[in-house]
């Protein structure tokens, strides 16, 4: 629906347009406005005002909704079509009267073009908008189909320790994409870290395992140190394929832990779509810091791979 600055220049318009009543009348007619509009007006009494009619005409109209505002703009697009107003000079003050219509006709075509190029640049907006989410959801989709293809060349791949140098890569490619600011493996004085990226605020280490069986507690006590010897704001995230045993974790419970645990059924249903990596992330830290276990599964959270 068109503003109701628009509708008061309408209302102006019609107003110094028609001088007369019955003009009126035919004016509205000639617009196909609804006859039960039309005929309930008070054409004939003297004690009703051209503008209380326009204001009756197009309230009416603007009740009717969409399909009142299809009356609206033929109203609107049928004055803007008139360019001669010499009928008003043979009145009393005819060049001021079509002066004054001039005018009001021009405010009119004023304001509905500025409104049409609102309009136009809020579609064309929206429409940049639903191209844009489109062109990301692409771009995820491909992303996901790259990790998918990444994980599965990795369990064909027999070779242990280049399948956990592989393993590493993924990882970080798979946080690469769910724009954690990741970095590469690197060394530091006395220790290796498999990976590094950043989360709310956070910093997050990364230890990277692919072995045959679940981890007992030792490979998790080991990382826990590393991450204890970094800044308060450093958390580790531990990335075991094929889980960690219950004595292992039992180890952790009810402690303060600094590493959060995901397994083998983490990466798959986020690989399936399932869940958001960042959203898996952050309610595990959640969970961790309510309670002290630092291993929340996916099946858990309602998750089934």
């Amino acid at each position: 629906m068109y503003p109701p600055e628009v509708i008061q220049a309408l209302k102006e318009a019609l107003r110094n347009i028609y001088w007369y009543k019955d003009d009126l009348r035919l004016f509205f007619l000639s617009c196909e406005v609804p006859n039960n509009i039309i005929t309930k007006q008070g054409w004939h009494d003297p004690q009703e005002y051209k503008v209380r009619i326009v204001g009756n005409v197009l309230d009416d109209l603007i009740s009717m909704g969409e399909t009142g505002l299809g009356y609206i703009r033929r109203t609107i697009q049928t004055i803007l079509d008139i360019h001669n107003f010499d009928y008003l000079r043979s009145l009393e003050d005819g060049a001021t009267k079509v002066s004054a219509d001039r005018k009001s006709v021009e405010v009119l075509r004023e304001m509905v073009m500025k409104h049409d190029a609102t309009i136009i640049k809020e579609r064309e907006e929206r429409a940049t908008r639903t191209d844009n989410l489109a062109n990301a959801a692409k771009r995820w989709n491909d992303a996901i189909e790259r990790l998918q293809r990444q994980f599965y060349e990795l369990v064909k791949t027999e070779d242990r320790q280049k399948r956990g140098f592989l393993f590493q890569d993924f990882l970080f490619e798979l946080f690469k994409a769910h724009d954690l600011n990741p970095r590469g493996s690197f060394r530091i004085i006395g220790e290796e870290i498999d990976g590094a990226f950043e989360f709310e605020m956070t910093q997050f280490l990364l230890e990277a395992k692919w072995e045959k069986d679940p981890l007992g507690a030792a490979p998790l006590d080991s990382f826990s140190k590393k991450v204890e010897r970094k800044l308060e704001n450093t958390l580790g995230l531990f990335v075991a394929l094929n889980g960690f045993t219950e004595d292992g974790l039992e180890a952790f419970s009810g402690t303060r832990p600094s590493i959060i645990l995901m397994d083998g059924e983490d990466l798959a249903v986020v690989l399936q779509g399932l869940v958001d990596f960042r959203d898996l992330l952050k309610r595990k830290v959640r969970y961790t810091s309510q309670t002290g276990n630092p291993f929340l599964r996916a099946r858990e959270l309602g998750i089934k791979a």
